[in-house]
């Protein structure tokens, strides 16, 4: 959707390097968004908040090093 495109770039520039982007983690190659995990379950399920597995994959592709200083 557009909308969610522009609202995510908004946001990137909103918040700079605090903004974790989750649409670039789940764009597919063709510009499409995963749906579902490599283990074909739900992402998210309203297209606002992550399911459980949802919330599990994105652990496990996210570099948070890079994001969480100590």
């Amino acid at each position: 959707n557009d909308e969610y495109r522009k609202l995510n770039e908004e946001l990137k520039a909103e918040w700079g390097s605090c903004y974790i982007d989750l649409i670039s983690y789940s764009q597919m190659p063709d510009g499409s968004v995963r749906v579902f995990t490599p283990d074909n379950k739900f992402i998210s399920q309203d297209c606002h908040h992550l399911t459980h597995a949802g919330a599990q994959y994105f652990a496990t592709i996210i570099d948070f090093k890079s994001i969480i200083s100590e």
